[in-house]
């Protein structure tokens, strides 16, 4: 790279940092929102019913006429106003008979936008319904068990959370041991959607610090107290080393494999049974403290890969425990899983919950598929048979604080700062954006690659068109440079391929005061986050694999201005529930340009329903939301399940010894034999056969029935002797 493309990139850097630099001095206010509200056109049903022509995607926009036009055409259908406290929706009529849909022009432009806003509205009126059945259903209950002081059973007060690490990092500025530290919470992860939790149920949160540091026996003792008195959470401090293991195993390994990225036979990146000894021990600790914390009828809630052991392990210590577990990274195709050499017991560890959670169905259909050839379980669209165990699967999509976004983007410091930067260096531009964590799943390479081939396909962009690009680096808690020496050159590489990218591109496009990208390593705080969410004409995600892919809610949130356009990779969990979203393929190049240039000339009127759709879903699917689903499922998976209890052995010989007539009905698979996936296999020891021989034949008033659903020719041999009988 020469040296002008070398100056040329780092001068990106510079312009992109001052444009998110707050002004401190500005004494502009905020001019209020006309009509915040979205406004219905009366011109929209003789559009849809095919008396006006469909906008094309050249229209030009600098003509006053055309501009008027597409104007009128604009309109939206709910209005969601959010008072960061509460959300109210005001859902304005669309459409209210059956005549009227019959009566649309099928063939008009955006009838089927116009119909999925349709159902839309329903979904939101339908939310509200439940929303107010459920607190009827819940004031009930409380009403009920205030004035029944016996007999009933009682909803749990107690939940406990379970994850790799605590939402918290605590600072100790003075080595005197019994100086109070300095705690530090973080807002991020699952922590916005435990809030709604907290009214119901008194939390206790288990996991690590957020923190490599370690603390001396008495800083330990110190942050235990002051952790749970003020916040409810109970901090684990696990061995440095054992630690470190557990995370290169966890990083290398599992979330490999569950962005399907093989894992090496040997080297670096190669599974080792070192590595897999401290995962287990590690979750060994979690389930000894949620055995000695927990109570009977608590609730349970175990999250991600990092912990998919613990349900096993605690079921060992607490048969009758209250356990959901919920996975927020994908769950690859059984092709992928299993490469792993320590698929089974995974598996295993993760069917002991009452309850199963992923984001998305695709993601829940590859775990049936992979249950059901490594382990020969029956499954069901909602469920597993585990053996006998009913083991409940959900869909749960995962979700943002709207509230905060919502109203740090309504602040003056905000709208202040985009009036700026819209003004000053952006004026004029069509801004595409992209806020990724700087790692080689975020397909940042393939991001910029596609925007130098629509500079190439469609040069009127060049000098009219602007890519931010934010690179966050990894939290130092979860960085494999922090834990491990191995990943530092993938790390480096990357960021290297990106800088290089940035360099040329910008060489070839750009000059000296213009250039077409503006890319920064820097960790963005919530006010930068929605600066930028604002000011973007097109949101760009170009994810390989991901879990979710968050920054869609959030561009969506915080987009109510000026109505942007979101384009996503297909491979995001986001897609599969997100409507409204323009979908590509990140591995192809030229897809993903096109797609761009798609975006950035979509018309006004297609504009709108797609804001529309994302707007109202995100508003409609919060993390609280998601939280309260969740739980709800749990507490009813184990209302609900079949117990099953150990019999005492000698109870059992001396009701047998007692009783003048006996009738045993014993079960095949997992009873007398163990399960196989070949019937033919699946034949009791001989043991077993001696002991139902003797209790056939030497005992008169016994009567043995043998319940079994394979066939008879399986089976057959066993019920060749008297008063013993082979049933289906």
């Amino acid at each position: 790279m020469d040296g002008a493309v070398v100056r040329r990139a780092q001068s990106t850097y510079g312009n992109l940092s001052s444009l998110l630099s707050s002004s401190t001095s500005s004494s502009l206010q905020r001019t209020p929102q006309q009509g915040g509200e979205n406004r219905i056109s009366t011109e929209t049903d003789s559009l849809l019913r095919g008396e006006r022509s469909r906008p094309e995607l050249s229209d030009d926009l600098s003509t006053s006429r055309d501009r008027r036009r597409l104007e009128r055409e604009a309109y939206s259908q709910a209005d969601v106003l959010d008072s960061g406290l509460a959300r109210h929706y005001s859902v304005q009529r669309l459409t209210t008979s059956p005549e009227e849909i019959e009566g649309l022009d099928l063939n008009a432009p955006y009838v089927e936008e116009y119909l999925l806003n349709c159902i839309q509205q329903i979904q939101a009126e339908l939310n509200e319904l439940r929303e107010a059945k459920t607190s009827l259903q819940r004031a009930d209950e409380s009403l009920s068990c205030t004035e029944n002081d016996s007999g009933t059973a009682k909803k749990p007060k107690r939940l406990f959370i379970v994850s790799h690490r605590l939402p918290v990092q605590v600072q100790f500025l003075s080595s005197h041991h019994k100086s109070k530290p300095k705690v530090l919470m973080n807002s991020s992860g699952i922590q916005p959607s435990i809030r709604s939790l907290r009214r119901e149920y008194t939390i206790r949160w288990i996991g690590q610090l957020m923190q490599m540091q370690e603390l001396s026996p008495e800083q330990q003792e110190i942050t235990r107290r002051i952790l749970l008195a003020e916040h409810g959470f109970l901090p684990l401090f696990i061995d440095p080393t054992v630690g470190r293991m557990h995370q290169i195993f966890c990083n290398s390994v599992l979330w490999r494999i569950f962005h399907y990225i093989p894992v090496g036979v040997e080297g670096e990146r190669a599974f080792s049974s070192e590595l897999w000894d401290a995962y287990c021990q590690v979750n060994e600790i979690y389930a000894e403290a949620l055995f000695r914390e927990s109570q009977p009828g608590d609730l349970i809630w175990i999250h991600d890969f990092q912990l998919m052991m613990v349900p096993q392990l605690l079921r060992s210590r607490l048969a009758d425990a209250r356990i959901g577990f919920f996975l927020h990274t994908p769950f690859p195709s059984s092709e992928i899983y299993r490469m792993l050499p320590v698929r089974r017991p995974l598996l295993e560890g993760m069917l002991a919950s009452d309850l199963i959670g992923f984001h998305t169905y695709d993601y829940a259909r590859h775990f049936f598929s992979v249950c059901s050839r490594l382990l020969g379980l029956e499954t069901r669209p909602n469920g597993i048979d585990n053996r006998g165990a009913e083991v409940h699967v959900g869909i749960y999509p995962f979700s943002i604080d709207t509230a905060s976004f919502a109203v740090a983007s309504r602040s003056k410091a905000v709208q202040e700062r985009k009036r700026r930067l819209l003004e000053g260096p952006l004026a004029g531009k069509t801004i595409l954006l992209g806020i990724d964590r700087l790692d080689y799943i975020k397909g940042i390479p393939h991001k910029m690659l596609a925007f130098e081939q629509l500079l190439e396909s469609h040069p009127e962009w060049i000098g009219r068109a602007v890519l931010l690009q934010v690179a966050v680096p990894s939290a130092p808690y979860m960085s494999l440079d922090a834990v491990d020496e191995r990943a530092s050159s993938d790390y480096l590489a990357l960021r290297a391929e990106v800088e290089e990218l940035a360099g040329r591109i910008n060489g070839r496009f750009g000059t000296v005061e213009d250039l077409p990208i503006m890319y920064r390593i820097m960790a963005p705080d919530l006010e930068e986050l929605v600066v930028l969410y604002g000011i973007a004409d097109v949101a760009v995600i170009t994810s390989l694999r991901e879990g979710m892919g968050l920054m869609s809610y959030e561009f969506a949130v915080c987009q109510v201005e000026k109505r942007g356009v979101l384009v996503m990779s297909e491979f995001c969990g986001a897609a599969h529930s997100l409507p409204g979203a323009i979908l590509c393929n990140p591995w192809s190049i030229h897809e993903v340009a096109e797609t761009l240039h798609r975006a950035m000339t979509i018309s006004r009127m297609e504009r709108e329903l797609r804001f529309q759709k994302l707007h109202k879903y995100v508003q409609t699917h919060t993390a609280d939301r998601w939280a309260e689903n969740v739980i709800t499922d749990l507490i009813r998976s184990t209302e609900n399940r079949r117990q099953y209890h150990r019999l005492d052995v000698r109870e059992l010989c001396a009701t047998y010894c007692s009783s003048r007539r006996r009738l045993l009905l014993l079960d095949y698979d997992g009873t007398l034999s163990a399960y196989r996936s070949h019937p033919e296999l699946a034949k009791p020891g001989d043991r077993v056969q001696q002991v139902l021989r003797r209790l056939a034949e030497g005992c008169p008033d016994t009567i043995v029935f043998v319940i079994s659903g394979r066939e008879k020719v399986h089976t057959g041999p066993m019920a060749r002797r008297d008063r013993m009988w082979i049933g289906r």
